[in-house]
């Protein structure tokens, strides 16, 4: 039965990645959109009763915005109004401002009414409205070329870093990296500048900009030390004190025809050739991710025979004991048959939804580096189509893929050792707490959780690492569920390790508001769960048979005044 079962997963993986990639296919197809009457009675009167034409500031970030030492404009961004123009039966006026910060003050002070394309930032909020993202950008670590000191933001502290002012990227790095050095510029070509010069050690700009400056510039020693994870999701932006507008904007926004899109990414540098998105590095790289994901199916169906086999053990050994305690215990062989069928069953179903868990948690730490090997293969692209291709690049290539795909292989190696059976071995609990938190812990960041863990203990005991592990593991997914069910803001786990008369006590703490009391009693019990469908309820059933059957200890919960409270006690 269980053979047919993991069999059957491993077809169901396979199918499942041949579906998503024709479901990519099926999305990268131009989408026909209707663009007539998307605005309403009340709309259309306010643009036909407009006294004065709406205006709209722009500065020069190419491709957005080029605007050339006479006055020529040109760039996606004004492609993109003309398309809104003949949308909405309206002309805009166009205000050239000499750099960002002075087009920002001008948008705060009300002087326009319009802002080309923004970053929707908590401060700017305040002034103006945004429509939906019109355009996403990578930003990209730019360094000298022989600086091979920088590869990642965390290379950078306490070094100086070239940005323009009053910029999102400049709000970002101020506010998360306290510790980089910030050197303020007008513009960007003057950072990019600021860096081949040597006056900052790198700056943070997307590919399109920073190469339209280095081949207009003559900027020859600059290269891509790494990516930053922070992402340019430009909106049209208009006065807060005109909400109309906004409605209005965005109706056009998406409202514009696809394919017309398409055509301005593909003109001004921002997407790839659909034709040939598949080519042959990308299958090869799919090839590799399938590779991998294919042989942990298999290691999980192997895992799965091996605790048929235990199973079929233990009935055997129950059968022979049976046989020799027939005449004075048949009922209570029967009993303790059925029980033992159960627990084992309950054991197979926690062991598979522990197996679930896992994988989502590795799918959840492989989203970055497979973002990293797209963003790789666009920019191998992007050069190749410029002609740029050099031994450099290359290397830089060979490196940072293999260092993606070494990162996710760490990963998978991580969570299969840390669920092998291990035998018993004298370990810190400090190391396993610690480990759980690690495993757990991305997942958690997701989801806006903060654990914090203090250790006031450094007893080591002999067990099995893994079953403990375990235990914590499940504690804190459910005081992760419980927070996120009950919407608390400020999501917080506390986990103390301390030494109580000689007893080693591990306790886990959130502020989900608490167990109600009716279901205090109850939460121990197999088969009980308040998670409706999406739950076993047997987590915390088998989590206090391991700890008291297995590590010889007790698994206690309460309420405090933040939320609920578990304590394991071992000796």
């Amino acid at each position: 039965m269980y053979k047919k079962s993991y069999l059957f997963f491993i077809a169901f993986v396979i199918l499942l990645s041949f579906f998503l990639l024709m479901q990519l296919k099926e999305l990268s197809k131009p989408q026909q959109i209707t663009t007539k009457n998307f605005l309403n009675q009340k709309e259309k009167t306010w643009l036909r009763t407009l006294k004065k034409p709406l205006t709209v500031g722009i500065t020069n970030i190419p491709n957005q915005v080029i605007i050339s030492p006479e006055g020529k404009t040109a760039g996606f961004s004004l492609d993109l109004f003309h398309l809104l123009e003949q949308e909405l039966g309206i002309s805009f006026k166009y205000i050239s401002f000499p750099t960002w910060h002075a087009l920002m003050d001008a948008a705060k002070k009300g002087k326009i009414d319009i802002v080309f394309a923004a970053q929707k930032t908590q401060e700017r909020l305040g002034y103006l409205d945004f429509t939906d993202v019109i355009l996403t950008q990578q930003n990209k670590i730019i360094t000298q070329r022989d600086n091979f000191l920088v590869s990642d933001i965390e290379s950078l502290q306490a070094k100086s870093v070239a940005l323009v002012d009053k910029s999102a990227i400049f709000a970002y790095i101020q506010n998360k990296y306290p510790s980089i050095v910030i050197k303020p510029c007008e513009t960007e070509l003057k950072a990019l500048q600021a860096v081949a010069a040597g006056t900052a050690e790198a700056t943070i700009s997307e590919p399109v900009r920073a190469s339209y400056y280095m081949s207009q510039y003559n900027i020859q020693n600059l290269r891509v030390a790494g990516d930053l994870d922070y992402l340019y999701q430009l909106r049209i932006a208009s006065q807060s004190s005109l909400p109309v507008l906004n409605v209005i904007l965005s109706k056009a926004v998406t409202n514009l025809p696809q394919q017309e899109l398409q055509s301005l990414y593909l003109k001004w540098g921002y997407i790839k050739d659909k034709e040939r998105y598949f080519d042959k590095q990308t299958l090869i790289y799919l090839a590799i991710a399938f590779g991998i994901i294919l042989p942990f199916s298999i290691y999980l169906y192997f895992i799965n025979l091996s605790l048929e086999h235990e199973v079929k053990r233990r009935k055997d050994a129950q059968d022979k004991l049976r046989a020799l305690n027939q005449n004075l215990q048949q009922q209570v062989r029967q009993e303790v048959e059925k029980q033992r069928e159960q627990e084992l069953h309950m054991l197979q179903q926690n062991r598979l939804a522990q197996m679930g868990n896992m994988m989502n948690m590795i799918a959840h730490q492989w989203k970055q580096p497979l973002n990293a090997l797209s963003m790789l293969m666009q920019t191998v692209r992007h050069k190749y189509k410029q002609s740029k291709l050099n031994d450099d690049f290359i290397e830089y290539f060979d490196k940072n893929a293999k260092k993606q795909l070494q990162e996710m292989t760490k990963v998978t190696n991580d969570f299969m050792h840390y669920f092998r059976p291990k035998d018993k071995l004298e370990f810190s609990i400090d190391e396993i707490i610690t480990h759980s938190i690690n495993l757990v812990k991305p997942v958690f960041q997701a989801k806006n959780i903060s654990i914090t863990y203090e250790n006031k203990s450094t007893k080591t005991l002999t067990m099995q690492s893994d079953i403990l592990g375990q235990v914590i593991i499940n504690i804190l997914n459910n005081a992760k569920d419980a927070l996120i069910e009950n919407n608390i803001e400020d999501k917080n786990i506390y986990i103390t390790l301390t030494l109580r008369h000689n007893q080693t006590e591990i306790i886990i703490e959130d502020n989900a508001g608490g167990i109600p009391q009716d279901i205090m009693n109850k939460i121990f019990d197999p088969y009980f769960s308040t998670k409706d469908d999406t739950g076993t309820g047997l987590g915390l059933y088998m989590s206090k048979i391991i700890i008291e059957n297995y590590c010889a200890g007790t698994l206690c919960v309460r309420n405090t005044d933040k939320g609920a409270l578990f304590s394991i006690t071992v000796s």
